[in-house]
């Protein structure tokens, strides 16, 4: 099942490269409800060691600070808590 979700996921990423627009792809593990702790770890272009679980608090603060970075310009970032 996970193996056309992946397929899936590969090829939305695909068509997000050819764009020819400035893009960021956040790839974040496992979601939770919990409480956020304000932090995260990134890794760019590989991704996170453990981490393998985050809460959605902390994704949004992912998403946000390298929305604003420019070095995450067309780069894959995954992210873990």
């Amino acid at each position: 099942m996970l193996k056309h979700a992946f397929a899936d996921m590969r090829r939305a990423e695909d068509v997000v490269r050819a764009s020819g627009l400035d893009w960021t792809i956040v790839r974040p593990p496992r979601l939770t409800d919990g409480a956020g702790k304000g932090r995260y770890r990134a890794a760019v272009d590989r991704n996170v060691l453990g981490g393998f679980t985050l809460a959605r608090a902390d994704l949004g603060l992912a998403l946000l600070d390298h929305a604003a970075d420019p070095a995450s310009v067309r780069r894959v970032v995954s992210v873990g808590g």
